[in-house]
């Protein structure tokens, strides 16, 4: 990036060390998907949905960055939102695909 030799040493130390943060953190997810999956995917979050649901229009649009076991995405869709999900760990994508 030509304006990256611009920025101050502590601004370029930050995003080197934030994406180090998301590789460690996206290694961590491909490890233990299977075991976020079991510990996340049947959690009761009907109030949290309450609270967020009553700003989204009736069949409207929710983005589930970071959809995890799809546990949001599967209940966002049965209560007919049209819910697009992306995470950033493959293993979690697989398993959120089979459940939703």
């Amino acid at each position: 990036m030509a304006n990256e030799s611009k920025r101050p040493q502590a601004i370029r130390q930050l995003a080197t060390y934030d994406m180090m943060l998301i590789d460690e953190t996206s290694v961590w997810y491909e490890e233990n998907a299977s075991d976020f999956f079991d510990r996340t995917h049947d959690v009761d979050m009907r109030n949290i949905y309450r609270t967020f649901l009553r700003y989204i229009p009736e069949g409207g649009k929710i983005l589930d960055a970071g959809c995890g076991s799809g546990r949001d995405t599967k209940a966002f869709h049965e209560l007919g939102f049209d819910v697009t999900a992306i995470d950033g760990a493959k293993a979690v994508v697989e398993l959120a695909k089979d459940f939703t």
